[in-house]
């Protein structure tokens, strides 16, 4: 039982420093993994994938079979992709393979197929939450020209802010664009993308209405996926206070029991070792929260399960391999401060290494050659990581709502089964972990 003490100790480190080398967290997280008895009841019975089918029930290894309590099954599929059907603006055409990490067998060579069974996923955020959203509609399966997806209302001209794609038999995907935190202060302050006040982001109560309004099949939603916009608010707005009210707004609002936040990764708007810093303590302080929800908040809420998408981890990796690929050294933690002076734009630029395939010579307005994941240095190249963030996103649903993993717990507190599956999801998709062979279902 120590070491299943140790490994949820452990997942809390999450991310550090960039120049910090995940090794050995990943291979304590393997080592306790195989030693104790109790984790591999997690590991073995709740994240494994069906062995005749291999549609995963959650996770990563073989032994364990659906039951009908399954809400959520996904498998994954060698050398498929993304078509970023309903993603119409932020696009990776002709991007170079790099870093080479992209071309490693098991890394980003498959796409997850996702099928649902009772279970209606709303995502909310800003145009990068957008972008998350079209892709997960895809990774369950909806074709291009589908009549069961329906845009409800369009930003910024015709970008998608509002989508309902209710796929019968109980099942739906939405989407709800939000430039800030989820408040009531936010209430019927809506503006056309411009930034929340106060670090809400603006909402109009008859968007709500009329959400539900287009469909009798979708009354309410059973799980939230939040991208904190980070870049529309500050660091400073990202606190805990304010995550506790999103999450009762999100059962208020929408009715969900789960809500997932992505947390921080490194992007345009970490600027300085200061803000790096922030986004650390920050990234800490969403993991422990969530970590030691407890009865009390669920109660107090009406959302039972708290989890993060670990996405800071896996653009850490990324960031990393990029880096070594473009001959800077490591070993000086503050490697990603050079800067391109004009890309995306001089107000907001990228790093070289988050998103240049080649090194230019500095200071140089925009990269010769862009590399395959980081589309500006904010948004992605879906169809390299939607992969991974996909298998993530299905991997802690099913910690949440298959059968055999919702027996066990009704609230999630600190150290339970919940923390270590959420752990193992995150430790095997949001990062460069290879998959195993036998992951594969083709």
């Amino acid at each position: 039982m120590a070491c299943c003490d140790s490994i949820t100790k452990a997942s809390a480190t999450g991310q550090r420093g960039l120049g910090q080398q995940p090794l050995k967290r990943m291979k304590f997280y393997y080592q306790c993994a195989i030693c104790s008895l109790a984790l591999n009841c997690v590991l073995t019975l709740f994240l494994n994938p069906l062995v005749n089918t291999k549609t995963f029930a959650i996770s990563t290894r073989k032994s364990s079979y659906p039951t009908k309590e399954d809400r959520i099954t996904y498998s994954l599929h060698r050398n498929g992709s993304y078509h970023d059907y309903f993603n119409l603006y932020y696009r990776c055409p002709g991007r170079k393979v790099f870093p080479p990490i992209l071309e490693t067998p098991g890394v980003f060579d498959f796409a997850t197929q996702i099928s649902l069974h009772g279970l209606k996923i709303i995502v909310m955020g800003d145009s990068v939450g957008v972008q998350f959203a079209q892709g997960l509609d895809e990774a369950v399966g909806t074709p291009q020209n589908s009549s069961t997806r329906h845009v409800l209302k369009n930003e910024w001209g015709t970008h998608a802010a509002i989508v309902l794609n209710d796929l019968g038999n109980g099942n739906a995907v939405a989407t709800y664009r939000l430039l800030g935190m989820l408040g009531k202060f936010g209430e019927n302050h809506w503006r056309p993308n411009q930034p929340g006040r106060r670090g809400y982001g603006g909402w109009l109560g008859k968007d709500v209405v009329d959400l539900f309004n287009h469909s009798s099949r979708v009354k309410a939603f059973d799980a939230m996926v939040f991208r904190i916009p980070h870049g529309w608010i500050s660091l400073e707005s990202i606190t805990e206070e304010k995550l506790e009210e999103t999450v009762a707004l999100a059962h208020e609002l929408f009715g969900v029991s789960s809500v997932i936040f992505v947390n921080v990764p490194f992007s345009n708007n970490i600027q300085t070792t200061s803000d790096f810093q922030k986004m650390t303590e920050t990234n800490d302080m969403i993991r422990k929260m969530c970590q030691e929800w407890n009865e009390e908040k669920a109660d107090k809420t009406g959302v039972k399960v708290l989890m993060t998408i670990e996405l800071g981890k896996l653009v850490d990796d990324l960031m990393r391999e990029s880096a070594i690929s473009l001959g800077y050294n490591i070993s000086n933690h503050s490697y990603w401060i050079e800067r391109l002076t004009r890309y995306p734009s001089p107000n907001n630029p990228a790093s070289v290494v988050h998103v240049c395939a080649e090194r230019p010579v500095s200071p140089a307005e925009k990269c010769t050659k862009q590399n395959g994941y980081s589309l500006d240095g904010m948004h992605y190249c879906m169809p390299t990581i939607g992969g991974r963030l996909y298998a993530d996103i299905a991997c802690l649903l099913g910690c949440a709502y298959n059968g055999r993993m919702s027996a066990i717990f009704t609230k999630n507190t600190t150290d339970t089964a919940l923390n270590q599956c959420a752990a193992a999801c995150n430790w095997q998709f949001m990062s460069v972990q290879p998959v195993e062979e036998s992951m594969y279902f083709d």
